[in-house]
């Protein structure tokens, strides 16, 4: 492990193969249509429709009193995400992508390849994973609740 780098992303900005990358707080419109689609995969390791087809089938198979039916569908969520803790490297890294940019990056725009070529980077360089779990899970944890409470404000406007 002495060989591995650990990032320190209280920085504004750390160094990977040759490349200065910068941490931002704040993300394009773009680019939050994919936090969208990563916040499952990366908490459930599975996607948000996914979620909703079984939610339905279990809506269904309740009202149809099959609760050990239900039961199973729930039960086999349970162990599916217990078994994608550990496979959860892509979501993590492609979360933090978002995020953390070069100085002359297009901020506004989403570019799976560019995404790509910064993970690669960062592989090359050696950086420990556990540096991108904590930063995916802070700015989820910081991210989603302002989300939260900006849609509930708008919410209450609305019915007002």
């Amino acid at each position: 492990m002495e060989n591995l780098k650990v990032i320190d992303f209280n920085q504004n900005s750390f160094e990977a193969d040759g490349e200065t990358f910068y941490i931002d707080k704040t993300l394009s419109l773009r680019r939050f249509e994919e936090f969208e689609v990563l916040i499952p995969q990366l908490t459930h390791g599975t996607t948000f429709l996914r979620i909703l087809q079984e939610d339905r089938q279990i809506w269904d198979l309740l009202n149809q009193n099959k609760l050990a039916d239900a039961a199973i569908i729930i039960h086999n969520r349970m162990t599916s995400i217990k078994g994608n803790i550990e496979k959860r490297l892509n979501p993590v890294l492609l979360l933090c992508a978002l995020f953390i940019n070069t100085k002359d990056e297009n901020r506004a725009e989403y570019n799976e390849a560019l995404m790509n070529e910064k993970i690669q980077k960062w592989y090359k360089e050696g950086i420990e994973v556990n540096s991108f779990f904590q930063l995916a899970f802070n700015l989820v944890n910081t991210f989603v609740p302002i989300l939260d409470e900006t849609s509930q404000d708008i919410s209450k406007q609305e019915q007002e």
